[in-house]
Order: structure tokens, then C-alpha cells, then sequence
């Protein structure tokens, strides 16, 4: 009977820690998804980090290309949780970016530096996109 209430409790306490982590960047990943929906690279700017980079694009043409990869990209409305891991520079969260509409789901991650600001901002890892630096 005590090990019956002493498991009972480990689990309890498990899926209360879930819960809790699962939130953990909510208002960010909401953030992000507001990015997508209203199409406006200002939206996404309080939650990266400063020198934040994208993977796929040259290191410092960030700002530039955002504006850019918006319009090609699907209007996701919504995203899921698909797994996060503590590394040495913060916390890898994978999402599947969801369009309701279609069904279309596609994978992004992010990491998210100590001050909970997103230092990788991974959307275009498997995209097709076309941009263009300097007006050139």
C-alpha cells in the first residue's frame, strides 16, 4: 500500500513538472506564430535575442531577410510541441508550425537563450525560399 501511494505521488509530481515546462515559452512560440499570421517582421523583435541567427541564412542579413521569407511562407495559425532539451547555450525547443486550414505542419526549432529570447530562430532549414540582399 505505501509503495502504491509513494508511485501515485511520483506521478503526480511528474506530470505537474511536465505541465509547468510545457509552458515554459508559450508567450514566445505565441509570438511567433503571431509573426506568421500578420506577416510583420516587427512582431517577432522582442523576443529574440540580439544577434540572434536564422539557419540557412548568411550571419547578419537576418534583418533583411525576414521581411523577405514572410510572404513565401504559409499563414500558420497554430503550433505544437514536439520535444525541448537543455543544451550548454539554453533550451532547444522543436515545434511543428500548424496551418488549421490546410492541415500543413512544418517543423521549426528555436533556442532559447537563459533570458528565455530566442538566439536561433530555425525556420527555413528545410524551406525553399528565394531573397534578395541589398536590393541587388
Amino acid at each position: 500500500m505505501k509503495t502504491k501511494i509513494i508511485l501515485i505521488f511520483a506521478l503526480i509530481v511528474t506530470l505537474t513538472g511536465y505541465g509547468q515546462d510545457k509552458g515554459k515559452f508559450d508567450t514566445q512560440l505565441n509570438t511567433v506564430v503571431k509573426l506568421f499570421t500578420t506577416k510583420n517582421a516587427d512582431v517577432i523583435n522582442p523576443v529574440l535575442a540580439e544577434n540572434y541567427t536564422i539557419a540557412g541564412i548568411f550571419p547578419g542579413a537576418e534583418e533583411q531577410v525576414l521581411p523577405q521569407v514572410l510572404p513565401q511562407l504559409p499563414r500558420f495559425d497554430d503550433y505544437k510541441l514536439v520535444s525541448q532539451s537543455e543544451e550548454k547555450e539554453g533550451t532547444r525547443v522543436n515545434v511543428l508550425l500548424t496551418e488549421s486550414k490546410s492541415g500543413y505542419e512544418y517543423p521549426a526549432n528555436f533556442l532559447f537563450n537563459k533570458e528565455k529570447k530566442i538566439q536561433e530562430f530555425n525556420i527555413l532549414e528545410t524551406a525553399s525560399i528565394q531573397t534578395q540582399i541589398n536590393g541587388k
